[in-house]
């Protein structure tokens, strides 16, 4: 967020929903304030909205008088909830020249969750990987986008690198 230069930036949480967390703005310190306070279960939703996520995010900027639409979709999950089907939304952002960059950032196997238990409070449970690929790699194909998979945080830096060199536009 903070490397981008005269390009405004937002925020969509999905988890069982999609909510508008930041709107498009260039004050870019606000933008990554509302990252640093991002935790799980803010949607107050279970689930995997992906479709809901996307056209939430299309919605916000489909009138954007920028020379460049771009989303990035963050995901660790499968959609499996919501009213819109990913490719659906994805349909609806490439009408509205939306690209959509989608990064799954699950780790392969096994990996620890946060989970409400109304006993024991906040735990951390087993979860096997449910990253869904395959809609993840259609839904950048059809929007022109990219895929890539980051399993750590070193490798979702090079990925956010790789987008920055791909959305370079020059002033």
């Amino acid at each position: 967020i903070r490397g981008r230069a005269q390009d405004r930036g937002g925020l969509v949480l999905f988890g069982g929903a999609a909510m508008l967390s930041c709107p498009l703005t260039l004050d870019y310190e606000a933008l990554a304030g509302r990252v640093g306070e991002l935790e799980p279960g803010m949607t107050h939703a279970d689930g995997t909205a992906i479709g809901d996520g996307i056209v939430t995010g299309v919605n916000h900027i489909r009138n954007s008088d920028g020379k460049s639409k771009v989303l990035i979709l963050l995901t660790d999950g499968r959609h499996n909830t919501g009213i819109i089907d990913p490719l659906t939304a994805a349909k609806v952002a490439k009408t509205y020249g939306v690209k959509i960059y989608t990064i799954g950032c699950a780790k392969r196997g096994e990996a620890l969750m946060p989970v409400d238990d109304p006993k024991f409070g906040r735990v951390m449970v087993r979860v096997r990987d449910d990253l869904d690929e395959d809609i993840l790699n259609e839904i950048a194909r059809m929007t022109d986008g990219r895929y890539w998979r980051a399993t750590n945080l070193a490798e979702l830096r090079e990925v956010y690198a790789s987008i920055d060199a791909l959305e370079k536009t020059k002033l």
